[in-house]
């Protein structure tokens, strides 16, 4: 895959661990690949000028972990019951731009070049989700399902091995 292609992908939670996705995240960064990566409600994202952030999409909420390759601290710590993010940046997406606010010093930024269509892509997936109504869906869904049945979220597996565990 040449640099200037995106990758953009879904995980589910207990495909890996958001400690192991950031880190992965960063080294896509320092690589000048762009890939955007969903994990739960979270979507990691780096890009071919070697930036990587993380964002909740859902509260407009941006830590960034990479700059120019470098990677940055990690601005959480993730437990098996628990995750606990330090959020330093609002965000927001208009048009093409990438406008981010830092939370300590105020400083405000625009930025192109980012694969904005990738990260919307990703955040339109979590506004589903998040949608009581699709939510309803699923769980008629889930109760239709027989134990031994693939479950409805499409991991392939058994729905008494995955949602009905």
């Amino acid at each position: 895959m040449s640099p200037t292609e995106t990758t953009a992908r879904v995980l589910q939670d207990r495909e890996v661990s958001f400690t192991a996705e950031a880190r992965a995240i960063q080294e896509a960064a320092r690589a000048v690949r762009t890939q955007a990566v969903k994990l739960g409600q979270i979507v990691f994202f780096s890009t071919s000028t070697g930036d990587a952030w993380m964002l909740d999409p859902g509260e407009g909420t941006a830590a960034c972990l990479a700059r120019d390759g470098d990677p940055l601290p990690i601005p959480f710590r993730e437990s098996d019951a628990a995750l606990s993010v330090e959020w330093r940046a609002d965000y927001r997406i208009e048009g093409l731009a990438f406008k981010v606010v830092e939370r300590d010093s105020g400083l405000a930024r625009t930025i192109l070049g980012y694969p904005i269509a990738e990260i919307e892509a990703l955040n339109r997936e979590h506004a589903a989700a998040s949608n009581p109504e699709s939510r309803l869906v699923e769980a008629r869904e889930r109760l239709k399902s027989g134990r031994n049945d693939p479950c409805p979220c499409g991991s392939g597996k058994k729905f008494k091995k995955c949602h009905g565990a």
